[in-house]
C-alpha cells in the first residue's frame, strides 16, 4: 500500500515540475518592465518619387522600345505665334526636409490636479528648462496629455468624453507655456492620449494623482 503511494506522489511531483518548467511566467504589470513606453514616429528613410527619365535618341535605334509617331500639333491662325509668347512660369521652391532626429527623450513630467488642466506655479522651471533646449537646437517638442481613468458615476460615452477632453486641454496648456517661454509654436506638436496609458495603479489616490500628467519630449 505504502509502495503505491510512494510511485502516485512521485508521479504526481514530476508532473507539477514539467509543467512549472515548461510555463512562461508573464511580468507583473506593476514592475518597471511594463510601464508605459511613448511610441514616437520613428524616424525613417522618406521614399522619394523615382525622378530618374528614360531619355531616348533620336537618331538611337532599339529592338526594345518601339517609337511612337508623334502626330504634328494643329495650329490655328487666330492664336499668336509660340516665339511670341512670354514664358512666365513661376518656380515653386519646396522647404528643405528636416533631418532625422539623432536625440530623442524625456524633458519633463507636469503633474495636475484632479479635473484641472492649469499648470501649476511649480513647474515653471522644468517648462523654462524644456524651452532653453528646444530653442538651443531648434528642436520639435512633443506634449502628450493624459488623464486618470475615474471619474464620477457616468456611462461609458460620457467617461472617454471627460478624459479625452481634460487630456487635451493640459497637451495645450502646457503647450501655451513653451511658447510662452518662448519655443516657435510651428515646432510644438500636441496629442491627447486620454487615459490609455496609465503609469501607475489606481487603486490608490496616489496612483490617480500621478497618471495626471503631461510629458514633454525632445526630439533633435
Amino acid at each position: 500500500m505504502f509502495g503505491r503511494f510512494s510511485t502516485y506522489a512521485l508521479i504526481s511531483v514530476f508532473a507539477l515540475v514539467s509543467a512549472c518548467s515548461t510555463t512562461s511566467v508573464q511580468p507583473d504589470p506593476q514592475t518597471p518592465e511594463a510601464h508605459y513606453q511613448p511610441i514616437h514616429i520613428s524616424a525613417g528613410k522618406t521614399i522619394a518619387s523615382d525622378t530618374k527619365n528614360i531619355k531616348y535618341d533620336e537618331n538611337e535605334t532599339t529592338t526594345t522600345v518601339a517609337k511612337v509617331p508623334v502626330m504634328p500639333e494643329l495650329k490655328d491662325e487666330n492664336q499668336p505665334s509660340p516665339t511670341k509668347v512670354k514664358k512666365n512660369i513661376p518656380i515653386i521652391r519646396q522647404p528643405a526636409p528636416r533631418p532625422a532626429p539623432s536625440v530623442n527623450y524625456q524633458v519633463a513630467n507636469i503633474l495636475f490636479a484632479d479635473g484641472s488642466s492649469s499648470v501649476a506655479s511649480e513647474y515653471r522651471s522644468a517648462i523654462a528648462k524644456a524651452a532653453s533646449i528646444a530653442k538651443k537646437h531648434n528642436a520639435i517638442v512633443r506634449v502628450y496629455g493624459f488623464a486618470s481613468s475615474r471619474t464620477r458615476n457616468t456611462d461609458i460615452a460620457t467617461h472617454k468624453s471627460i478624459n479625452l477632453k481634460v487630456s487635451l486641454q493640459r497637451a495645450q496648456n502646457v503647450a501655451a507655456a513653451l511658447r510662452r517661454a518662448g519655443v516657435k509654436k510651428e515646432n510644438i506638436i500636441i496629442e491627447a492620449l486620454s487615459d490609455s496609458y496609465p503609469l501607475y495603479s489606481e487603486a490608490m489616490p496616489e496612483g490617480e494623482r500621478l497618471n495626471r500628467r503631461a510629458e514633454i519630449y525632445i526630439s533633435y
